[in-house]
């Protein structure tokens, strides 16, 4: 086997060498374009990648072919996409008008298999509601009823900002409760 050519060998040589406090007799030559590399207290670790000569191009040419340390890498997308999707669930809803906050992304819920729903009240308007466990920050008015429910079962009551009091949607209740709060009435805090 000819030194080089096997880019897993020359992996294991040089974390051999540096192990025993052994010159680095590969940085010239085969990981001279290596990306990046972090150290431990006594351990070599490459990261992203290390480079070494390509055999299938001519040797005597600087062309080099790019070996992906996938532990590594996929350790960091992994994390990368925790941190992005906890960080979109902990998301707070604000109303529209006073930038109260009313709830949280991550209360969100299905009802009648779906979050989203649009209806139209006996008036004729039309809402899109997305559908949540707890509001916090509405209050809730009015008695409750079950005339021109749009949940079956459900009887609902109106549910206001508690800061500036504009309607934010529904409280929807039977033995369990649910508040559906019109989309269009709250923004996504940034």
């Amino acid at each position: 086997m000819q030194l080089g050519l096997n880019p897993d060998y020359a992996l294991e040589s040089r974390k051999s060498a540096q192990a025993l406090g052994a010159p680095d007799k590969f940085e010239k030559g085969l990981t001279t374009n290596k990306v990046a590399t972090s150290f431990s207290n006594s351990s070599y670790t490459p990261m992203s990648y290390t480079s070494f000569p390509c055999p299938m191009h001519n040797p005597g040419l600087n062309h080099y072919c790019f070996k992906k340390n996938e532990f590594e890498t996929d350790k960091l997308l992994r994390h990368e996409k925790q941190q992005e999707s906890a960080s979109e669930k902990n998301k707070k809803l604000l109303c529209r008008f006073c930038k109260n906050h009313i709830t949280n992304s991550d209360e969100a819920i299905s009802i009648e298999g779906a979050y989203t729903h649009t209806f139209s009240n006996p008036a004729g308007y039309v809402y899109t509601i997305n559908c949540y466990q707890t509001a916090p920050g509405c209050l809730v008015a009015g008695e409750r009823t079950n005339e021109f429910t749009w949940f079956k079962n459900y009887d609902w009551q109106i549910a206001f900002c508690n800061s500036c009091q504009e309607q934010s949607g529904w409280l929807f209740s039977n033995e369990n409760a649910f508040y559906a709060l019109i989309a269009d009435r709250l923004l996504q805090d940034t």
